[in-house]
């Protein structure tokens, strides 16, 4: 394999410079290439050049890094890792290398192994020192390690009030810790538009909701401490086992023990690495302990500083080797029983080398150094989305505010309807709030007394002919049902209000006014509930009846009706059926039609029903007809049977 000599000047490549990261760069390089891709969520492609950028220069650590990060996007997590050690191999000081193995290890569900890491990056430059700060608090926080997640966010805030993470996990470890007032302090306001840090949809590495883990919950129904909680991760509830130091004290690489014997060895030992041996890079600790050793789980020190643990035997250790200083070292790996008393002990004495010293043309130090910033951007873990309004919801909730809970939940539901818990926190609240979650749909095809006619207007509110229609209905004292759109209702909240105010009633028409059969049930439920939002947002009220744009209908529309506590509102004479009629043939047809009462669908749009709706008023008058709302008729019972066609 050829190996440029970086420190002579490149003749045959013409120079393009483009701007990255704020240097100026030459877009011909792989290595540059690859981070732009990256960026773009275009994993795949970015991987390809990252592998030319190494093959090109096999002792590039940024190009290391950026297959690394091609890899955790693409959620490769046992590569992600191999290729963030060989650029630690490298360059042991390397921040986004260390950043792509702790955002690995979290990615992984392995937030006792990410803490230290991510603590590891806060002892060096790093350019994303508040978001690094926030991870390694939301792996305290999901550790159940509360108290100190909270003030490890509460400096990640000082440094950037901005970071999304560090505020969720402040009010996730506030909820945790039976505080909902100060919870809500912290996650009100508006959700930062800095949180999604311009990054493209659904690329970001995303963090769990900090209050959800299966851990934290155990650890807290234990009621142990910090330093438990940590030390007996997986262990069972012990005592006299090492733990980390706390939180916030930052610190870079040791300095070599004296005075410690070659190795040691009491009921187990090190095979490997061999004392006196030189390590570098990842360096595997490999232990032989007897079988009728009953070693539980073992902890790994360096110069006596804890650096991890594990419970899963054959107990696979490792030391980042490069991180140390040239000299010696003591690698110890003490071994706990059941019970939580050490009955084992191992330690070998090792060298760290001096880092290997390479020089680069200034061209290729800017552009590494601005690929190595923009790696590091990509590697920082991100709050989830709608986490914090989940947050929120539940200390609202707490506090015994469940009116705010749901809107909150409802917030979060819309950013996140897959998002864990979420779900069942918003239709727990809604059915608190009395409406009638479930499984049973109510659908409402005809006027239940045959008698009644309701008139209903689609597709509002519309600027121009809302407040016609509102005129002519007042001029005859007539109260209808208006089902209106939420996205509308978002551009022209003063006319829903208007509606309100005026004594009509009013109901769902979703939000964007889709075709609903063609989305997947939660994000029928997500339409629903986001209109619902918009409507009480604009009105004040919560809205529990709903019809189908354009009658689309199935049993995923039925059910996600149903389970989000609306009634499914249709019609019996729709105006969409007389396309270019005169407005008299228009109600001479419907008063055929109503006979016996029905539902009248009539719109906010550009269809006449401005110029019928007097005319049909006039005729209903004239046969003393009753006139109301959609609510004024008898509750429909549960709906069971075929769906039905419109």
């Amino acid at each position: 394999m050829v190996r440029h000599n970086l420190a002579k000047p490149r003749l045959l490549v013409p120079l393009v410079l483009c701007s990255l990261g704020g240097a100026a760069v030459a877009d011909t390089s792989p290595l540059v290439r690859g981070a732009q891709l990256l960026t773009q969520a275009r994993p795949a492609a970015a991987l390809r050049e990252f592998a030319a950028a190494v093959e090109a220069d096999p002792e590039c650590s940024e190009a290391r890094v950026g297959l690394g990060a091609a890899y955790l996007h693409q959620g490769d997590v046992t590569r992600a890792l191999e290729c963030f050690n060989q650029a630690l191999e490298l360059n042991k000081t390397s921040p986004p290398a260390r950043l792509g193995v702790a955002s690995a290890f979290f990615l992984d569900g392995r937030y006792d192994q990410a803490l230290p890491q991510y603590r590891y990056c806060l002892a060096f430059d790093c350019a994303e020192r508040p978001a690094v700060r926030a991870a390694a608090a939301c792996s305290a926080c999901l550790l159940g390690l509360y108290e100190a997640a909270e003030a490890e966010a509460s400096t990640a805030l000082e440094d950037d009030p901005s970071c999304e993470l560090a505020r969720v996990v402040a009010g996730a470890a506030r909820v945790a810790r039976g505080d909902p007032q100060g919870a809500s302090a912290v996650l009100a306001g508006n959700v930062s538009s800095a949180a999604a840090d311009q990054l493209p949809p659904r690329f970001a590495l995303v963090a769990p909701s900090p209050l959800f883990s299966p851990k934290a919950h155990y650890l807290i129904a234990h009621q142990m401490s910090d330093e438990q909680r940590l030390a007996f991760l997986g262990a069972g509830a012990a005592s006299g086992a090492p733990g980390l130091p706390p939180l916030g004290e930052e610190t870079g690489p040791q300095t070599a023990v004296q005075g410690v014997p070659e190795s040691i060895e009491e009921g187990f030992r090190i095979v490997r690495p061999r004392p006196g041996s030189v390590v570098s890079g990842t360096a595997s600790v490999v232990l032989e302990i007897p079988d009728n050793l009953p070693i539980a789980y073992v902890a790994l020190l360096v110069d006596d500083e804890f650096r991890s643990m594990t419970n899963a035997p054959p107990f696979r250790l490792s030391v980042e080797a490069d991180r140390l200083a040239a000299g010696a070292h003591q690698i110890r790996v003490d071994g706990y029983g059941p019970n939580g008393e050490r009955i084992g002990t191992a330690a070998v004495l090792v060298s760290a080398g001096e880092p290997r010293e390479r020089t680069l043309s200034y061209e290729e130090q800017m552009a590494r150094s601005s690929v190595s910033r923009q790696l590091e951007h990509l590697l920082v873990i991100r709050a989830p989305a709608g986490g914090r309004c989940q947050l929120l919801g539940h200390a609202l909730r707490e506090q015994g505010n469940l009116d705010q809970a749901v809107a909150a939940f409802e917030e979060a539901f819309c950013a996140q309807p897959t998002a864990p818990g979420i779900r069942a926190d918003l239709l727990t609240a809604y059915r608190d709030q009395g409406l009638q979650v479930g499984t049973e749909s109510r659908e409402l095809h005809t006027a239940a007394d045959g008698q009644q006619v309701c008139l209903t207007f689609d597709d509002g509110p519309h600027p121009i002919i809302t407040p016609r229609i509102l005129d002519i209905l007042d001029r005859y004292s007539v109260r209808a049902t208006f089902f209106l759109v939420g996205k509308q209702v978002e551009l022209y909240p003063e006319l829903a209000a208007e509606i309100v105010r005026r004594g009509h009633e009013i109901g769902s028409h979703s939000y964007s006014h889709s075709n609903l059969r063609r989305f997947p049930k939660v994000y029928v439920e997500r339409e629903l509930v986001k209109s619902r939002a918009a409507i009480r947002r604009a009105t004040g009220r919560t809205v529990t009846l709903f019809r189908p744009p354009g009658g689309n209908y199935d049993q995923d529309v039925r059910d996600a009706a149903a389970e989000t506590g609306f009634t499914t509102v249709f019609w019996t004479s729709n105006i969409g059926n007389c396309p270019g009629w005169k407005p008299q043939d228009v109600a001479d047809k419907f008063i055929a039609e109503l006979i016996n009462g029905g539902l009248v669908l009539l719109h906010n749009g550009e269809d006449g029903s401005p110029d019928v709706l007097p005319l049909l008023l006039d005729a209903l008058a004239k046969d003393q007809r009753l006139v109301g709302t959609v609510g004024s008729l008898p509750e429909p019972r549960p709906t069971a049977g075929p769906v039905p066609g419109y």
